[in-house]
């Protein structure tokens, strides 16, 4: 099914992040999901709803959990909050608005629906909790209490779009949902895609991207990097997002790049040299569920290693577009997976050249819109029984 624009389909992008390429993953991913909705439907991006704890209600939580040692509450979808969010919405929303279509899924849980709504997400409170936090510091009825919540929201829905299938079907086990209404739609790249591989056939560079060093595992990469520096003289690292926690200044071959924002024409023309050139994207991270970067590096030729969890499998063809390590890898695993690479080119300079082949589709923005367009038309059609509530 291939859809065309509907300019009389006025649909209302509620999100709590402005509307910016830079500052992340999360906001380039907003700014790619709306920007491809504005191809098939009249888009309406609503002002930002501050998703942010009530302070009191953050203060109590963090004395009952750090000082006395006792779980607390999650203030930042304390039901108050949910409750002030979901007036937000309602404020925001216009009489025009055939629908409302909503970046991410649990803020928005105590919205009283008044019109068919969608969603897009990348994956759901329980999965996002548990790779983040400790659930001994939170009582077990205030998170039963966001879950229950966001479960509402997602049986309710006309449509939710994932940017993964490992995230859909995450969704569906732990709401025991047959999310028949689940849609699996992608997700881009917040970065143009080069007209071809640009990398020098020599450059051993390695690169990690990411707002916060240690949880992507930037203590890891630097383990490897030390280990395999007298090896490979010619090794270098470009860091770039958070700064890291060691004295980099002091390391041979490393540079810090700093956050490069791809609306800063200057800053969106230094992260594409990096990247055209870059020997290898090292991502060992402990947290992500589906980095963008991995497809951002791969669509400038540039392979990565990463993790055989969450949605990585998706984004990396284990030993054809990258490397997959098991979760419980060490970084001599690492270490001899980066060497591997390093001295077999002809391997690489093949395993480049998928890399690209695979990442091509992935990154393209007008897919996802596409995706999403298909389902949602067919919701919005006069004939369509459930286009008013």
């Amino acid at each position: 099914m291939t859809t065309t624009r509907c300019d009389s389909l006025s649909l209302a992008w509620i999100s709590n992040l402005p509307h910016r390429r830079g500052g992340g993953g999360s906001y380039a991913v907003n700014h790619g999901a709306s920007t491809a909705l504005e191809a098939h439907f009249a888009v309406d991006r609503r002002p930002p709803i501050p998703i942010r704890a009530n302070r009191f209600e953050a203060w109590r939580s963090r004395l009952s959990r750090k000082i006395f040692k006792r779980p607390g509450s999650f203030p930042v979808f304390s039901e108050s909050r949910l409750l002030a969010t979901a007036s937000a919405v309602s404020a925001s929303l216009r009489p025009e608005h055939e629908l409302a279509f909503f970046k991410g899924v649990t803020p928005w849980g105590r919205w009283k629906p008044d019109r068919p709504y969608a969603a897009y997400t990348d994956v759901v409170f329980s999965t996002w909790f548990a790779n983040t936090f400790d659930p001994g510091e939170f009582r077990e009825e205030d998170l039963r209490r966001i879950v229950a919540a966001e479960r509402a929201f997602l049986a309710g829905a006309d449509a939710i779009f994932f940017e993964s299938r490992w995230g859909l079907e995450e969704a569906r086990r732990v709401h025991d949902l047959a999310g028949d209404h689940f849609h699996y739609a992608g997700r881009g790249s917040n970065l143009p895609i080069p007209d071809r591989d640009s990398w020098d056939g020599e450059s051993p560079a390695l690169v990690t991207m990411a707002k916060h060093f240690r949880q992507k595992g930037g203590d890891l990469v630097r383990k490897v990097y030390e280990e395999l520096k007298p090896e490979f003289p010619g090794l270098t690292w470009h860091i770039l997002g958070g700064e890291p926690d060691f004295d980099w200044r002091s390391a041979s071959g490393v540079r810090y790049e700093g956050f490069l924002d791809p609306g800063v024409p200057a800053d969106l023309a230094r992260m594409t040299a990096i990247l055209g050139n870059a020997f290898l994207l090292v991502h060992p991270t402990r947290e992500d569920t589906n980095p963008l970067v991995i497809t951002e590096a791969a669509t400038f030729g540039c392979p990565a290693v990463s993790v055989r969890q969450f949605a990585i499998p998706e984004l990396i063809e284990d030993g054809e577009t990258g490397v997959l390590l098991d979760p419980a890898f060490d970084t001599s695993a690492l270490a001899e997976t980066v060497r591997a690479l390093l001295s077999d080119r002809d391997r690489y300079r093949a395993m480049r050249l998928r890399a690209r082949e695979f990442a091509l589709p992935q990154a393209d923005w007008r897919k996802v819109g596409r995706r999403m367009a298909d389902v949602i038309t067919p919701l919005l059609s006069l004939q369509n029984p459930k286009r008013a509530i």
